[in-house]
C-alpha cells in the first residue's frame, strides 16, 4: 500500500483495494493503520468535484518505512536468488563428476518460463560446464521451473523440480 499511495496519491479508497486485490473494507483499515501510525497523511483536495478528492501523502515516517519494506524484500529476493544460483550449480557439478569425472559439458534443459526461468537460464550459461539446450536437444538433466508445466520423460534424463507445485 505504501507503494502504491508513493507513486499515486491521489488513488481513491476503492481503487487502492482493486490494484491491491484486496476488499475495500481489509484496505479501508490498512488504510487507517497507516494514518494512525503516522505514515500517510490525508489532504482534502478542496478543487475536487467529487467527494473523493483526497490525497493520501507518505510522511517522512512512512517513506522510511516503505524504504526499509523495499530494502528487506530486495535482500531476501538477493538471498534467494543466491541460494537458488549455488544449488543449479551444485546440481551441474554432481551430474558432471558422476557422469565422467571432472571434465566435459552436460546440457541441461529448462522446462518452464518466467523470470525464474530467466535467472536459472542465466546461471546455466555462466557455469563453465554446462549449455543451455532446447527442448528437443541433447539435455542430461531438466530444471523444471514451472510446476504446472508437464515434465519430460526421456531415458537418461534426470528432472530436477526448483520449485514445488
Amino acid at each position: 500500500m505504501l507503494e502504491a499511495l508513493a507513486s499515486e496519491p491521489q488513488l481513491s479508497q476503492r481503487e487502492l483495494a482493486r490494484r491491491l486485490g484486496l476488499p475495500l473494507s481489509r484496505a479501508h483499515f490498512i488504510l487507517r493503520r497507516l494514518i494512525q501510525k503516522g505514515m500517510v497523511k490525508v489532504h482534502n483536495v478542496a478543487e475536487s468535484t467529487h467527494k473523493l478528492g483526497y490525497l493520501y501523502v507518505l510522511t517522512p515516517r512512512g517513506l522510511e518505512v516503505r524504504l526499509r519494506l523495499t530494502y528487506s524484500f530486495l535482500h531476501r529476493m538477493a538471498e534467494q536468488h543466491r541460494r537458488m544460483a549455488v544449488r543449479v550449480e551444485a546440481l551441474i557439478d554432481e551430474r558432471v563428476t558422476r557422469r565422467n569425472g571432472e571434465g566435459g559439458v552436460i546440457g541441461v534443459m529448462l522446462v518452464g518460463e518466467g523470470p525464474l526461468a530467466q535467472a536459472v537460464g542465466d546461471v546455466v550459461r555462466l557455469h563453465p560446464r554446462a549449455r543451455l539446450v532446447a527442448s528437443g536437444g541433447a539435455a542430461e538433466i531438466a530444471l523444471v521451473v514451472d510446476p504446472s508445466v508437464k515434465r519430460p520423460r526421456r531415458d537418461g534424463l534426470e528432472v530436477v523440480e526448483l520449485v514445488s507445485g
